[in-house]
């Protein structure tokens, strides 16, 4: 640094400068789209890390729902926040013990909302269990939800997208629930058949988390990236005006190798 502070570029040649300068314009360029695809690498790998949890999220509510369709339902203490299902359409539903404990079935759907509501108040995430015809009201979709079940029902398996929400940007995931043999019980009615799109999970995660990871890959990025294209300016620069300093030297040299010969 102390050499180039010396450089005093008035005594050179604008062919050296305007080389000097375009040096520096091109590898400034090669530094930029470094840093153009470093920072959309990060980009894409925060995406891809909340889709793959929204996946993972997906696939263990339904593994989930599936051991309880298998045992057609699971029975827990009735409490203030566990209630009888009302749209739960069984003479079992409600039974007592013989030494009084007063018991209600809990299916699938009733359990998801449950580990929704935990999972909404724990880790403020979302899981919304919904369809095009839902049983229950507050099962309806919402717009998003049902461009993805009309999307689930042309064949496509998943939706992933990053969406502005009432909260902030939200990351939201959802594939769609197939009918299985237990799940017949209730949506036998409906007209349904094992194998048809039953409806679907969207799980939505605030976005915030994975940005404020991403921002500070972003920003050592951009630091680091700084640091080699001032460090590549200073040595091009260095490298160009000693090599230009031997070009003069050497023309000198010669210059006067000439004169002496010809005097």
């Amino acid at each position: 640094m102390a050499y180039l502070a010396r450089i005093n570029l008035k005594g050179f040649s604008g062919k050296l400068i305007f080389s000097l300068v375009g040096t520096i314009v091109v590898w400034g360029a090669l530094i930029a789209g470094s840093l153009w695809w470093n920072l959309r690498q990060v980009e894409l790998h925060f995406e891809a890390t909340a889709k793959n949890q929204g996946q993972v999220m997906f696939e263990h509510i339904e593994l989930s729902r599936f051991w309880n369709a298998t045992h057609g339902g699971v029975y827990v203490p009735i409490t203030p926040d566990t209630q009888p299902n009302p749209y739960l359409e069984d003479p079992n539903r409600d039974i007592t013990t013989t030494d009084g404990l007063q018991l209600t079935k809990i299916n699938p759907a009733f359990m998801t909302r449950q580990i929704a509501e935990i999972a909404q108040k724990e880790q403020s995430i979302q899981f919304h269990i919904t369809s095009l015809m839902p049983i229950r009201p507050a099962n309806a979709a919402d717009p998003w939800e049902t461009t993805a079940l009309q999307a689930f029902e042309q064949g496509e398996s998943e939706r992933f997208e990053r969406i502005a929400g009432e909260t902030g940007e939200q990351y939201r995931y959802m594939a769609p629930l197939l009918v299985k043999e237990g799940c017949m019980a209730c949506h036998e009615k409906q007209g349904y058949q094992v194998g048809d799109i039953r409806g679907g999970i969207s799980v939505s995660m605030p976005a915030a988390p994975f940005a404020a990871q991403a921002t500070g890959q972003k920003n050592n990025l951009i630091f680091f990236h700084t640091i080699i294209f001032l460090l590549g300016a200073v040595g091009l620069t260095i490298y160009q005006v000693r090599s230009y300093r031997v070009q003069q030297d050497v023309s000198s040299f010669v210059r006067a190798i000439k004169g002496v010969s010809q005097g």
